[in-house]
This record gives C-alpha cells, structure tokens and sequence, in this order.
C-alpha cells in the first residue's frame, strides 16, 4: 500500500530527465526517486563541451577521486572506453576520434572519453540531489560516486561425491537349539 500523507492522500515520489531525445520517468510508492539521463553526443545539437571548459565550470563540484576517474587514473573500466574509443574512431573512419560507445565528435578521442565520463558523474550527482529535493542548492561535494562492477553471480560450489555410509553386517541371529 502506499504511505499516506498528513491529509490522507498517496504519497506517489517520481522524477523526470529528459536531453536532446531521450527521456527517462521513474516513480515508487514509498522510494525516494531520482533520474538524470545524459544523451550521446551523436543525438545532441552542436559540439560537445571540451573537457577544459567542463573542469573550468565544475571544479568545485566533483572530489579528487571523482576527477581522478574523470581523468582515467583509476584502473576500473579504462581498457573499456579507450577500447570502444578505438573501435568506435576506426569503425567510423574518424581520425579526429570518437566519444566512447561510437558517439562520433569533433574532440580528440581521449579528450571525448573524458568528457563522457564528467557526464556519466554529473548525472550520478544530479539524479541523487533531485531524489532528496534539494536541487543544485546541496553542496554536491559532499557526496562521491564511484564506478563499481557489476555483481557476479556465485561461482558453484565444487560438488564432492556423496559417499554412502557403509553400513555394519547385522550380526547373525540366533539360531534355536534342538532339545
């Protein structure tokens, strides 16, 4: 059921994101919610920001270890958007490079890869203040996200044979003696 507020009615929480042609609602009963949804460069209008521009505005609003993965300096996940980068510059022909998941751009392709992981932590910090209500008035420095991998399934546990105990003969019974 859902929480009732003071006057009685549902407490429905929902939130909206929407850039360029992407929009994303999600809604809960009784969670707080919060989206933000950041389009790839290929279905925005006009260039994409250059990563000086981005560290210029928002110093202040990503830590040192959200930068630090902003910059690649964390082992997490690299070999993968420098490898899509690749992929994506030589399947597309484009010497300029490539933003990473085949976003074609006019920046350097590193310098792309930078950018789409600001976006990928603005909207982390952007949805969490939007769940809480507070907008761009909470001090966003105050909380840090981070890449995490997904969680993997157990591995199976090495299934030993199943011995069956060996039972004990019976002992012989009794016979009846003659008279």
């Amino acid at each position: 059921a859902a929480a009732r507020a003071a006057h009685g009615a549902p407490n429905f929480n929902f939130n909206v994101a929407h850039d360029a042609c992407l929009v994303v609602l999600a809604a809960d009963a009784a969670l707080l919610v919060g989206v933000d949804v950041c389009s790839p460069f290929r279905l925005r209008a006009g260039a994409p920001a250059e990563y000086a521009g981005l560290v210029s505005a928002f110093e202040g609003v990503l830590t040192a270890d959200e930068w630090a993965a902003v910059r690649g300096e964390e082992a997490e996940g690299d070999a993968d958007d420098a490898a899509a980068v690749s992929a994506a510059g030589a399947a597309a022909g484009d010497a300029t490079g490539a933003a990473a998941g085949g976003e074609a751009s006019a920046l350097p392709a590193a310098e792309a890869v930078c950018v789409t992981r600001f976006r990928r932590q603005w909207s982390r910090k952007e949805a969490y203040v939007k769940a809480r209500g507070d907008g761009l008035g909470f001090a966003l420095r105050r909380v840090e996200f981070c890449d995490c991998p997904p969680p993997r399934p157990p591995e199976p546990e090495q299934q030993q044979p199943q011995t069956q105990p060996q039972q004990q003969p019976e002992p012989p019974k009794p016979q009846p003696q003659p008279p």
